[in-house]
C-alpha cells in the first residue's frame, strides 16, 4: 500500500462561519461560531464539489476537537486534541503534554477549561486528558486512507481572550499508509504520510476523510525525498490505546505468539517464527503464513500487524485473515 509518487499539494482556504452546538448550560443559550482560515488552493483543478465536501466534513468534526495550551518549565506550547469518548475524554500526543505543569483545553466556542492528564503510553506516544464537559466524540476509522487519495488535517489555533478558535484545514495527497514511516514512535507502527507541511503547533490534530471520520492523529513532520510530509498515527491505534488508558491507566498487551516480517514483493506480514505453545500455533497458524487482515481491517506490513494487535488485552479474540500456499482463509485467535 506504499506509494512513492510525485504529488501536488492541496491547500484549501475555507472562510465559513460554523455554528458549534453547545452541550452544557454554563456556556449560555446563544450559539457561537468558529472560523476556518488558511491559504488559497495551490493545486489547479480542485473541483468545487470537493471543497464543499471538505467544508461539510470539517463542520461535522469541529465540535469534537479542542486546542490544548500546555505550560511547561521551559515555556508554553500549543497543539490539538480529539474527543475520543463522551465525558470529556480527549486523545492527544505524549510529545505535547509530557512535562506539563498545567493543561488548558480551549473548546471551539472559545470556552477554556482546565484539563487533567489521565495517562500516557510512551510506546505508542498517545496520551489522554480529561475536561469537565461532555463534548461529542469523534468517529475513528478502522482502516487507513489509500495512497493517492485526499485527506485533510484540521488544526486549531487559540484566539485572544474568549474568542472562538481559529480552525485551519489543510488538504493533501496521501503518499503512503499501512507501513512504518518517520522516526521514533511512529517508526514502530504503521502510519499515514500526507503531503501537507504542518508544524509543531499542529501536533495532535486529526486527519479527516471526506466523510468527517478521523483517520489519523499528527505525530510528526518529516522531510522526505518527496518533500515535506506530515506523519499521522492511525485512528484505530489512537482509539484502542485511549480506551485502555481510560479503563486502567496503562496498556496490557495480548500476545499473538509469533514474530512477523514484511511479505516480500507484496502486502501482508509473514509469520517468520511461531511459539509452539503460543496463541497463533494453538489456532492453527504456521510459520510462512501471510497475515493479510485482522478483524477485517487490512494488514499491509509487519508494522501494521503490530498496530492492529497493539492494546488488545489478553483474552481478546481476533479474526486473522491469512494466505497459505495461495489459498486465503481466516481463523479465530485468542490472544495470550
Amino acid at each position: 500500500m506504499l506509494a512513492g509518487v510525485t504529488v501536488g499539494l492541496v491547500f484549501v482556504l475555507l472562510t465559513a462561519g460554523i455554528v458549534v452546538a453547545t452541550s452544557t448550560a454554563d456556556r449560555g443559550p446563544a450559539p457561537t461560531t468558529a472560523t476556518f482560515t488558511g491559504v488559497p488552493t495551490t493545486q489547479a483543478g480542485t473541483p468545487p464539489a470537493v471543497a464543499s465536501r471538505m467544508t461539510s466534513a470539517a463542520t461535522a468534526l469541529l465540535p469534537s476537537t479542542v486546542a490544548l495550551i500546555v505550560v511547561r518549565n521551559g515555556g508554553t506550547v500549543e497543539g490539538t486534541g480529539v474527543v475520543a469518548e463522551a465525558g470529556g475524554i480527549i486523545a492527544t500526543l505524549c510529545s505535547l503534554v509530557d512535562g506539563a505543569r498545567s493543561i488548558t483545553a480551549v473548546e471551539p466556542d472559545g470556552a477554556r477549561r482546565p484539563a487533567t492528564l489521565l495517562a500516557t503510553d510512551p510506546t505508542s506516544g498517545i496520551a489522554v486528558v480529561r475536561i469537565d464537559d461532555d463534548l461529542p466524540a469523534a468517529t475513528f476509522a478502522a482502516g487507513d486512507p489509500a495512497p493517492g487519495s485526499l485527506a485533510w488535517a484540521l488544526s486549531e489555533r487559540v484566539a485572544a481572550g474568549t474568542a472562538p478558535l481559529s480552525a485551519r484545514l489543510y488538504g493533501g495527497t496521501v503518499t503512503a499508509s499501512g507501513r512504518a514511516q518517520g522516526t521514533g514512535t511512529v517508526a514502530a507502527f504503521a502510519s499515514t504520510a500526507v503531503a501537507t507541511p504542518l508544524s509543531a503547533a499542529d501536533i495532535g490534530c486529526p486527519l479527516v476523510d471526506r466523510a468527517g471520520t478521523v483517520v489519523g492523529v499528527l505525530d510528526q513532520v518529516v522531510v522526505t525525498p518527496r518533500g515535506v510530509e506530515s506523519v499521522f498515527l492511525p485512528a484505530q491505534l489512537v482509539r484502542v490505546v485511549a480506551d485502555q488508558l481510560v479503563a486502567g491507566g496503562t496498556i496490557v498487551q495480548g500476545a499473538l505468539g509469533a514474530a512477523a516480517v514484511d511479505a516480500p514483493g507484496t502486502d501482508g506480514a509473514v509469520l517468520a517464527t511461531i511459539d509452539p505453545d503460543g496463541a497463533a500455533a494453538v489456532s492453527g497458524l504456521a510459520a510462512g503464513d501471510v497475515v493479510t487482515s485482522v478483524n477485517g481491517a487490512p494488514v499491509h506490513s509487519a508494522a501494521e500487524l503490530r498496530t492492529r494487535l497493539y492494546a488488545q488485552p489478553p483474552g481478546t479474540q481476533v479474526v486473522v485473515g491469512f494466505v497459505r500456499a495461495g489459498a486465503t482463509s481466516t481463523v479465530d485467535v485468542v490472544l495470550e
